[in-house]
């Protein structure tokens, strides 16, 4: 992934600066173009939905009119007193003689002119038919839930679609009710209206392109359902291009497949005479669809937005990352020699603190190097005083051999033997064995042997010591003069200040390690022990990376002893110390279980 990014330049600030405002220029064009464009499609839709709302309850309003007349109509007839009398006369003495029945045609069909809408109206006496003679019974003809309407309604039109029985037909029936017999029923207008009489749904819609207009009836039923196409193109053959509407196809279908929710507009408006309903989903393409100019120059907008964008963002990132460039190549100018300051000035204010912050960083780096090689030269001529000082070791060797052999000659050997454990001491702290730094564990604990003898001489009664040493870990390779600083330390704070008998014990022992064997030295004094603040302090210096040559205070053996061990081994080993007051202290040496050292 680096690769790649590096191979596209995408790790250059140049690059990065120029993408971050190539994208939040892209966001917000888009974003504010997606808005002013939901938006405007939104107020269009509203609108129109206002508008056809309006036309809808144009068309709701004819429906009314159309259905009011007929509904006056057939009441007229129901209260006609021949009609009542000719269905009172049927109901006391049977079916009526057949002049008597054809007598009611003149007064039928002269209502039946008055509305053109109306087929033919029949009249039933019960459920027998008065006119037109050939009739079926009234339940054969248009089914016993519409005559148990028309009983529950009491004299009140009631409309239905026998689409559902496969019949392109609308029917009314009313009750007829007897005034001269308390109102009771005496028989029932059936009235056939022509479908054409729904064709204001074409009409009234014929402008809008892909509409779906439903007719329901109280119950949900669908009574007639109008479709225009989308394409005008398909239209080019209709009766609707020329001017004339296609009168509505009545369906059995009760629900168009094509349901609000999705892409239409649906807009209902439910008739007051017949509480039936007319359902208009209008496609809200059809709405939208002038929008296409807008969205193109919405496009185009976005396009040229874009590319002026592009001009600017270039030209901005090159004011931004070419300052940063120059100092880049300023400070690859010295890359094999000290860094030189930059006197430059830059217009970016952030450029100017950053490059004056270089040119502190290079005057600091002037004065630290400046300052090591003070250093090394003060070190390097201390070195030399030091090596002139060890020139000639022999002239204190003989002199302690002189003392010795004098010693001898008086017969006292204590004091001999004391002079040469002194001498032995320190042939052993300054010979040079090639430079080498290292010494087995063996003769370091003779060493640790010969000062601690030393001391007994100087102590007398008030030292006792004890040394156990695992044979298995004599053969180590050990840093020179790890142990002698250690005892040192516990004669000059723990047993010199006792008071009575005091006792210094030396061990080394293999233990096991996370990462192996180590290592174990343990000198430990029954002095007075440290208190708990000074052993927080002296444990804190231990970890300190301080040189020792650089301070004076107590403990210097001790901090000698720790950096020559993590200089050597590292950080997971090192000494630790452990001192109860009154008690006495412990120093634990822990080294890497090594049998040579390089």
């Amino acid at each position: 992934m680096r690769r790649i990014a590096s191979a596209l330049l995408l790790n250059r600030t140049h690059m990065q600066v120029f993408l971050g405002f190539l994208i939040v220029m892209a966001i917000v064009l888009s974003v504010s173009g997606g808005y002013l464009y939901k938006n405007v499609s939104a107020l269009m839709i509203a609108n129109a939905k206002d508008q056809i709302g309006e036309t809808a309850n144009q068309a709701s309003a004819r429906l009314d009119a159309l259905l009011a007349q007929i509904d006056t109509l057939t009441l007229q007839l129901a209260m006609d007193s021949r009609i009542q009398e000719a269905l009172l006369a049927a109901q006391r003495n049977g079916m009526l003689p057949v002049d008597d029945r054809l007598s009611l045609r003149p007064m039928i069909d002269n209502m039946i002119a008055f509305s053109w809408a109306i087929q033919s109206i029949e009249l039933y006496a019960g459920s027998r038919p008065l006119y037109p003679l050939d009739l079926p019974g009234l339940d054969q003809r248009v089914g016993s839930d519409i005559i148990r309407a028309a009983d529950e309604r009491r004299g009140r039109l009631v409309w239905r679609s026998l689409a559902q029985e496969g019949r392109n037909q609308l029917v009314a029936v009313r009750q007829i009710p007897l005034e001269q017999n308390n109102l009771k029923s005496g028989g029932y207008f059936v009235v056939w209206v022509d479908p054409s009489i729904l064709d204001f749904l074409n009409a009234e819609f014929s402008s809008i392109r892909g509409r779906i207009v439903h007719l329901y009836d109280e119950n949900g039923i669908s009574v007639a359902t109008s479709r225009f196409p989308a394409e005008p193109e398909a239209d080019a053959d209709r009766p609707e291009a020329n001017g004339r509407a296609k009168p509505a196809k009545m369906e059995a279908s009760e629900t168009d497949p094509a349901a609000p929710g999705g892409d239409y507009l649906r807009i209902e408006r439910k008739s007051a005479e017949t509480s039936w309903s007319i359902v208009l989903l209008v496609p809200k393409q059809a709405i939208t669809g002038g929008l296409q100019l807008f969205k193109q120059a919405l496009l185009w907008s976005l396009a040229v937005g874009t590319a002026t964008c592009l001009l600017l963002m270039s030209a901005m990132s090159g004011l931004i990352t070419r300052p940063i460039r120059r100092l880049r190549r300023t400070m690859h100018r010295f890359a094999h020699t000290l860094p030189q300051p930059n006197n430059e000035n830059y217009f970016n204010f952030e450029m100017n603190e950053l490059n004056q912050s270089y040119n502190k960083l290079v005057r600091e780096l002037h004065h630290l190097v400046a300052t090591v090689y003070e250093k090394e030269r003060l070190k390097n001529k201390a070195e030399i005083r030091m090596l002139q000082a060890q020139i000639h070791p022999h002239f204190l060797f003989n002199t302690l051999d002189s003392l010795y052999w004098n010693l001898i000659g008086k017969g006292e050997r204590e004091g001999a033997a004391m002079v040469s454990a002194l001498s032995k001491l320190f042939r052993y702290s300054i010979k040079s064995s090639g430079g080498d730094d290292w010494a087995a564990l063996a003769d370091e604990i003779e060493h640790a042997k010969r000062y601690l003898d030393i001391m007994k001489y100087r102590l007398g009664d008030r030292l006792t010591w004890s040394c156990e040493t695992d044979p298995d870990c004599l053969n180590a390779r050990i840093p020179k003069l790890l142990i002698q600083p250690l005892i040192e330390n516990a004669v000059y704070h723990g047993i010199e200040p006792k008071l009575g008998e005091g006792h210094l014990s030396v061990s080394v022992r293999k233990t096991a390690e996370e990462n192996g064997q180590a290592l174990q030295i343990q000198v430990a004094d029954n002095g007075p022990g440290i208190e708990s603040n000074a052993l927080m302090l002296l444990r804190q210096r231990l970890e300190q990376t301080v040189s020792p040559a650089e301070t004076v205070s107590p403990g210097l053996g001790l901090l000698n002893v720790q950096q020559r061990i993590r200089l050597f081994f590292g950080e997971p080993y090192g000494l630790t110390i452990d001192s109860i007051p009154g008690k006495g202290t412990t120093v634990t040496i822990k080294l890497p279980d090594r049998s040579h050292a390089s």
